[in-house]
């Protein structure tokens, strides 16, 4: 909410100051209040809270307009990371459970296989079970202030990202060519269901959590046109390589 022009007046006439500075001081204490107000109502006790209502306590009365504007520009991108937190729980939550499922799937065919088990079949089993195991450790890690930071960051949770979306896309090949595979038959007929579709789901969420790390670390837009292409050809091409 703005400052009324009650309220700038009393603090020019008070304080003695230039009208101009006094504004714009008054102006940046309701910034500082809708974004204290704003990290307060997205989850509380979390430390990345208090840390950005410390800092604006201190901030507010003690440093000019560059860094008053250094300030904004922090509290923003704090407040885009809360945002973001929930979506990445939740795509890494999928990711883990499906993945198990691909790996529970895999086992219970196995132990029904009448015949020796290939490589392959392992590789089906040993890959889904491995990248649910990576996915529940970022889940964790995301359900804490702290241990998020990590997941935020590009070297460590990019990096997750990227390594499950090319294991799953290994896996997806085999699971679909695979002689002996245990989703599909010779001439590409379904199996077992929950093997094949966990097996896609799988992938699409690794590519879609890939996708948020890629964009900002590139500096895009999340909804540019031109990425939307280009993700949707990569797509097509990965349903058309796995059939």
């Amino acid at each position: 909410s703005a400052p009324t022009m009650m309220s700038c007046g009393s603090a020019i006439q008070s304080e003695g100051q230039n009208p101009a500075m006094a504004f714009k001081q008054l102006e940046y204490k309701e910034f500082n209040k809708d974004i204290v107000a704003k990290v307060d109502n997205t989850q509380h006790g979390n430390p990345l809270d208090h840390s950005l209502l410390e800092d604006s306590a201190s901030f507010q009365e003690n440093h000019d307009d560059d860094d008053a504007a250094s300030f904004r520009s922090i509290a923003t991108e704090g407040i885009k990371l809360k945002n973001e937190r929930p979506k990445r729980l939740r795509r890494w939550g999928s990711l883990a459970v499906f993945s198990s499922v691909c790996a529970a799937a895999a086992y219970d065919a196995g132990q029904n296989e009448p015949y020796s088990i290939t490589a392959a079949q392992r590789y089906m089993f040993i890959l889904p079970l491995s990248v649910a195991c990576l996915c529940y450790a970022v889940f964790a890690l995301c359900l804490n202030g702290i241990g998020y930071v990590f997941v935020d960051d590009f070297k460590f949770g990019g990096l997750a990202a990227i390594v499950t979306f090319l294991a799953w896309l290994s896996n997806i090949v085999v699971t679909m060519h695979a002689k002996t595979s245990f989703a599909v038959n010779s001439i590409g007929e379904i199996k077992f269901a929950n093997l094949y579709f966990s097996s896609w789901f799988s992938m699409i969420i690794a590519g879609l959590q890939m996708k948020t790390y890629t964009t900002k670390r590139l500096g895009m837009k999340p909804k540019s046109l031109v990425l939307i292409m280009w993700f949707a050809i990569v797509k097509v091409t990965f349903v058309m390589f796995g059939a």
